[in-house]
């Protein structure tokens, strides 16, 4: 969870050019790296920020929206030609 906190941060300075040149598409692509590995700030983000131009498809928004509704939830949510797939995570005895 620390490493994705760390990368979301890290997208947050490339987003808003604090520390950083500002640079969207790095901010997007790290964030799109860290909503694909569960984690849901970056996932609310996208949903938030995402426009027409970033070529966000369907199947990508959808994966993203799921995360956020199973916030808590112990399973991985991914989208395939429009069918979600769900599988159960092994959680760290150390999270």
């Amino acid at each position: 969870k620390g490493d994705l906190d760390g990368k979301f941060e890290l997208a947050m300075c490339h987003l808003k050019g604090t520390g950083l040149p500002k640079k969207r598409s790095t901010a997007l692509a790290m964030l799109r790296k860290s909503a694909d590995d569960g984690h849901n700030d970056s996932a609310r983000l996208l949903l938030d920020i995402v426009t027409d131009e970033d070529n966000v498809s369907d199947d990508e928004r959808a994966r993203w929206e799921e995360l956020i509704d199973n916030e808590g939830t112990a399973e991985a949510v991914t989208v395939q030609d429009g069918t979600v797939i769900r599988r159960q995570i092994q959680e760290s005895p150390h999270s």
